[in-house]
């Protein structure tokens, strides 16, 4: 039986602000105003509770800014919120850290990556490869990871989210 991941009140934020952003795999945004509140289901219990809950929240968004999760700007009453590249990482990582059911390649299959980042760009290498062992990947080398798990779809967007198109190669090898 399969332990459920607990997540905390940031990671449900997120995950709850992927159902407003149409495609939360691109930097689409989404505006927030009086319905988003009534969207977020809070009890009306009582109006001092509201309020808590919405600064709670507001709380929340401004801190994903402060850590460069997501842009903020403010149009008219509006405000409209936009995933940044970080943000769609970490959005990425909760939903596999949420999805139970990791997929298989066939068993003669195996899912190779190799990568050669430049070390100006260490710290978003270094992120790669901490998403690599999340994925369920082994390392062979330095730069070469290997995983039986389907993960094909998910490294793709890892890499766009990243932008390592050009320095990273995925592979889907058979055993002869």
């Amino acid at each position: 039986m399969t332990k459920k991941k607990i997540l905390n009140f940031t990671e449900e934020f997120i995950l709850f602000l992927k159902d407003y952003i149409q495609d939360e795999l691109s930097q689409s945004s989404v505006f927030l105003d009086s319905p988003f509140w009534e969207a977020t289901k809070i009890e009306q219990k009582k109006i001092e509770q509201q309020r808590k809950e919405k600064q709670k929240y507001y709380n929340t968004i401004n801190r994903l800014v402060k850590y460069k999760y997501l842009i903020k700007e403010k149009k008219n009453d509006k405000i409209n919120l936009k995933f940044t590249n970080k943000g769609l990482i970490k959005l990425q990582k909760i939903l596999w850290k949420t999805n139970e059911s990791k997929k298989k390649l066939p068993a003669n299959e195996l899912c190779l990556v190799f990568f050669d980042v430049p070390e100006k760009q260490r710290h978003i290498r270094d992120l790669f490869r901490k998403c690599l062992y999340e994925l369920g990947f082994s390392k062979t080398q330095r730069s070469v990871f290997i995983t039986r798990n389907n993960v094909i779809k998910e490294i793709k967007t890892l890499i766009k989210n990243c932008e390592l198109e050009k320095y990273v190669q995925v592979m889907l090898a058979k055993n002869a």
